[in-house]
């Protein structure tokens, strides 16, 4: 998925400190989900990017837009406005994970 490297942060050559990112997503976004509910959509995105050390993140997400998505009446497609934010705490470590 070529198209995600948009996304991705170099979070390993930042300094400590805050970082901010924004990014626009649309329906190209949405397709490179095949099993998404959403498959339409026009949404904002700020991320505040907060590295605290070199292995602990803390990102606030702010997003506002619409989404495309079915009426739970009616069932007729209709873009849905939505707004929020949320916050993910990251640590990183070396360990490897079994499966």
């Amino acid at each position: 998925m070529k198209a995600l490297k948009y996304y991705n942060i170099p979070f390993a050559g930042l300094k400590l400190g805050e970082h901010e990112f924004n990014y626009s997503i649309n329906d190209e976004f949405f397709a490179m989900f095949e099993a998404s509910t959403v498959t339409k959509g026009d949404l904002s995105v700020e991320l505040l990017f907060d590295k605290k050390r070199e292995t602990f993140f803390e990102l606030t997400f702010r997003f506002s837009g619409t989404v495309n998505t079915d009426c739970d009446r009616c069932l007729s497609n209709f873009d849905l406005i939505i707004e929020g934010n949320h916050m993910i705490l990251v640590k990183a470590d070396d360990s490897e994970v079994e499966s």
